[in-house]
Parts: C-alpha cells; sequence; structure tokens
C-alpha cells in the first residue's frame, strides 16, 4: 500500500511539475524595434508589428498584424491580421487561402519542448511566375517575469534566408 501511495504522488508530482513548466504566450504582444535585431531592409519596412496569441492546451492561433513603412515618399501600409493555427503535438496542420497572386497552402506545425515553443510554418503560392515556397522556423521564449517574448525567426525563401531575433513586450 504503501509503495501505491508513493507511486502516485511521484506521478501527481512530475504532472504538476510538466503543467508548471508549461509557458502560457497568449495575449497582445508590441515589437520592440529598437531591442530586436533585424537586417536593414526588413527593419526599414517595419513601422510596428503586433502578435495576438491565443494559446490553448492543444494550439496557438497567431494574428500578426504589420503597419509597413514605405520607401517611396514615406507612403505607408496597414496590413491586417493575418494569421496561423499551430498544433502543439506537433502534426501538421493545413490552411488555404486566396491571395492577390494566388491560392496559398500553409502547412504548420508547433510544440513546447524545453520552456520554448517550436513553431514552423511552409507557405506554398502558385503564383504566375511559378511556385514559391517560403519556410519559417521560430523558437520563442519567455522572459521569467512573462512579460518580454524573444522570437528567433529563420525564414527561407527563393531570395535565401533571413535570420531575426524579435523583441515583443507584453500589453498590459
Amino acid at each position: 500500500m504503501k509503495n501505491f501511495v508513493f507511486f502516485l504522488f511521484v506521478i501527481g508530482f512530475s504532472a504538476l511539475n510538466l503543467f508548471a513548466q508549461t509557458p502560457n504566450f497568449s495575449g497582445e504582444w508590441t515589437l520592440e524595434k529598437g531591442k530586436s535585431k533585424m537586417d536593414e531592409r526588413q527593419a526599414a519596412m517595419i513601422e510596428s508589428q503586433s502578435l495576438k496569441v491565443e494559446q490553448t492546451e492543444r494550439e496557438v492561433k497567431v494574428t500578426v498584424t504589420t503597419k509597413q513603412a514605405g520607401n517611396q515618399g514615406g507612403q505607408r501600409a496597414d496590413i491586417g491580421g493575418g494569421g496561423n493555427t499551430y498544433l502543439l503535438n506537433g502534426q501538421e496542420f493545413n490552411n488555404e487561402s486566396q491571395s492577390q497572386i494566388g491560392t496559398v497552402l500553409t502547412k504548420t506545425k508547433g510544440e513546447i519542448k524545453d520552456g520554448k515553443l517550436n513553431l514552423q510554418s511552409v507557405r506554398t503560392v502558385d503564383a504566375p511566375m511559378g511556385q514559391i515556397t517560403i519556410t519559417t522556423k521560430e523558437t520563442w521564449e519567455l522572459s521569467a517575469d512573462g512579460k518580454t517574448l524573444t522570437v528567433k525567426r529563420e525564414f527561407d525563401s527563393q531570395r535565401g534566408k533571413i535570420n531575426s531575433e524579435l523583441v515583443f513586450t507584453k500589453k498590459s
């Protein structure tokens, strides 16, 4: 009987410890350009950016809103919420949408490992000039107080790879 009680205690403690180590990325986040590391072209294109993150036990939904700084005459464009859903069990999630240049197929997957959120999206666009594939891999990490989100991103397309480290602060 003592062994059984001890076994239940160990299982319960392990489950509690696992739950406590699962970070919650939910909330609204604002990009801190001055603290982020981006290539010059990327930094020049983004005036501001925000993330809206909804996390459940099963999935994470991320909506990105970017206000672009124009290169010609200070023109600006607001890009509405582009969003993705990531299953947190490592399985692929497929989404198809229409864009100005054609049909976009997005395959996403995610997992939380060692206190970090690992996300991947692969977009395939059937454009007039041929098929384009864009792969984005991200590792998200929260600060100890949960108010700062650091996103390490690798963006890979026909134009090459771009690595960046984006720092976001949580809106209160």
